[in-house]
């Protein structure tokens, strides 16, 4: 093979390495996305509970440790 060829090929090479590495990346995303989604809404509702934890005067320490109404 010449080198005008082989550079060509590792041009190809290469050009394909990053191809895959952005679909694998992509399939990640795609594949935690509503695990994510789920994680946020879990933080947000915690958020929410201990506000109204802490409006009614309950510390979070009971909540932990299982204390609910």
């Amino acid at each position: 093979m010449s080198d005008m060829e082989l550079e060509t090929l590792e041009t190809e090479i290469k050009e394909t390495q990053e191809r895959l590495s952005n679909l694998r990346k992509e399939y990640k995303e795609k594949k935690y996305a509503s695990l994510k989604m789920a994680m946020e809404a879990k933080r947000e509702a915690d958020r929410a509970l201990a506000e109204e934890y802490k409006a009614l005067g309950i510390s979070s320490l009971s909540y932990n440790r299982g204390f609910y109404l």
